[in-house]
């Protein structure tokens, strides 16, 4: 059963949502922290804002977690079981675009795609 969202006591909303991401298997944040040193970012001062101009999404385990924590990537929609088997979907495109703009950003490695829990 999934949570739901909820309200503690009127003074704090406590938000729930599910995201599909596809993500760049390594520490993302540390990736981020260095690049924040690249001359074409300078205008970024921290990684939140850099995660805003590059257009990513991140879904948080808890709420206030701290950005160790979170899962960064690009949020896709949720396949149909026919858009997987079909690999000249339109999904495919998009997922394959995300793919290769995180090894653009990051180097070679490993992308998944994922499902986690954002809790805000």
């Amino acid at each position: 059963m999934l949570p739901i969202p909820f309200n503690l006591g009127g003074f704090m909303g406590i938000d729930y949502q599910s995201r599909m991401l596809v993500v760049f298997d390594g520490d993302v944040v540390s990736l981020l922290e260095d690049m924040l040193e690249l001359e074409q970012y300078e205008d970024c001062s921290d990684v939140n804002d850099l995660i805003e101009e590059l257009e990513l999404d991140y879904a948080s385990p808890w709420y206030d977690a701290p950005q160790s924590e979170w899962t960064i990537g690009f949020s896709i929609s949720n396949p149909s079981y026919d858009q997987l088997l079909d690999q000249e979907s339109l999904w495919w495109d998009e997922f394959n675009g995300y793919a290769t703009r995180l090894t653009e950003l990051f180097g070679e490695g490993d992308i998944s795609l994922e499902a986690h829990h954002h809790i805000y």
